[in-house]
């Protein structure tokens, strides 16, 4: 997970990004894991029906917002490619959160072992 702001925020809570590419695919099979994961923590949660393709998508904006402002402790995701599709722009941004004072985790079925 992600601890994305400096700021000294005591209530910021995970954010959990869940992305699908298109209208016809749900989130359950990523929300059910990191839901289990969490364990009733409360946490944020922001969603694309988007191509990680595109950086411009609302819910990965508002996400880095939200983390701008201190509000987010750390980023979930469930696998990377629901975050980026491309290594380059997933460690550029990893980094920038990293570098506000984020943390990024990427949850995935080993997790839950």
């Amino acid at each position: 997970m992600s601890v994305i702001s400096k700021q000294k925020n005591q209530n910021r809570v995970p954010g959990v990004y869940y992305r699908v590419s298109t209208a016809s695919q749900d989130f359950d099979s990523q929300r059910g894991a990191v839901l289990a994961w969490l364990a009733g923590r409360p946490h944020k949660v922001f969603t694309d029906v988007f191509s990680a393709k595109k950086d411009n998508r609302p819910g990965y904006l508002a996400l880095l917002a939200a983390c701008a402002r201190g509000e987010i402790s750390d980023v979930v995701v469930y696998r990377m490619d629901r975050f980026h599709r491309t290594s380059l722009l997933a460690i550029r941004t990893i980094l920038d959160l990293e570098a506000s004072g984020a943390k990024m985790d990427k949850f995935d079925e080993s997790k839950l072992k």
